[in-house]
């Protein structure tokens, strides 16, 4: 196992520190937190079984979340996707449950609000009928 000099370990603490700072304003060091602009769905009550998930807007190309099971889509997110109004319908074999909304999207600075990045993300809930399956 190959371990580090404390000079070694210092200069690229120093050299990270640098490269963490170079778009923080002047003597502000901001983290390296990523985030993504996009939709979020979350299913209450799932459907047993497999299900699909399928998010539409005008003018956009359809999202769809193929899900195996409830605790295989635990956080189903549409990363890009910012529509005004989108139409969102889960889908478990014949039976379905659709919502049309107007997502309310919050702006997110994890680094802080002088740090990047910056995103938009919003969440809606599609209720399944009947609860958990």
């Amino acid at each position: 196992m190959r371990t580090l000099s404390f000079v070694t370990a210092a200069a690229l603490a120093g050299t990270l520190l640098v490269a963490c700072s170079r778009s923080a304003p002047a003597g502000r060091v901001c983290t390296q937190i990523g985030c993504d602009s996009g939709l979020a769905v979350v299913v209450e009550g799932t459907p047993p079984g497999a299900f699909r998930v399928e998010a539409r807007a005008s003018g956009e190309v359809p999202r769809v979340e193929e899900c195996r099971s409830a605790r295989d889509c635990g956080r189903i997110f549409f990363t890009g996707f910012l529509p005004a109004e989108v139409t969102v319908e889960v889908i478990a074999g014949e039976a379905t449950s659709s919502r049309t909304v107007l997502p309310a999207y919050e702006t997110l600075t994890p680094n802080g609000p002088d740090c990047p990045p910056t995103c938009r993300q919003a969440r809606v809930t599609v209720p399944w009928p009947g609860g958990v399956g």
